[in-house]
């Protein structure tokens, strides 16, 4: 793909029809039917000590299993913690949790002003080696 200084008249067009198409593409090779899909990291990304680790994700939904925005996900490992916040879709990733972290002390934790978690449903890795930790949490409206 080419890009002029200035792209105008229908080259830009072209050009930004082109570009939105991989965007969309690349989009949906990581939303599945039922929400983030694993997509392997590329070698260099594995050799990179700082990129490379775990990664955890999940959704946060209520009791009557909509989707909840804006919850606070805090992953606990002792002297470190790793946090994200859900997007529209209540969906959330934490990447490249160190490897030297051990899944089984680390303490998961979802929270949003008026809700209470009720549930946190951890699902274990499928293999020993680098494979995503899925890790979603159910909230009941504070009384």
């Amino acid at each position: 793909m080419r890009f002029a200084a200035r792209p105008t008249g229908a080259s830009h067009r072209r050009e930004r029809g082109r570009l939105l198409a991989a965007l969309t593409l690349a989009w949906s090779a990581t939303l599945g039917a039922g929400g983030y899909e694993f997509v392997p990291p590329d070698a260099e990304t594995l050799r990179d000590p700082v990129r490379s680790g775990v990664m955890y994700f999940g959704s946060v939904r209520d009791e009557n299993g909509q989707y909840v925005a804006g919850v606070t996900v805090t992953l606990d490992a002792g002297n470190t913690s790793f946090v994200a916040v859900t997007n529209f879709m209540g969906r959330y990733r934490i990447r490249y949790i160190p490897m030297e972290i051990d899944p089984k002390q680390i303490q998961l934790q979802c929270t949003k002003i008026d809700y209470v978690q009720v549930q946190l449903i951890k699902r274990p890795p499928l293999s020993t080696t680098i494979s995503p930790i899925q890790a979603d949490c159910v909230l009941r409206r504070a009384a």
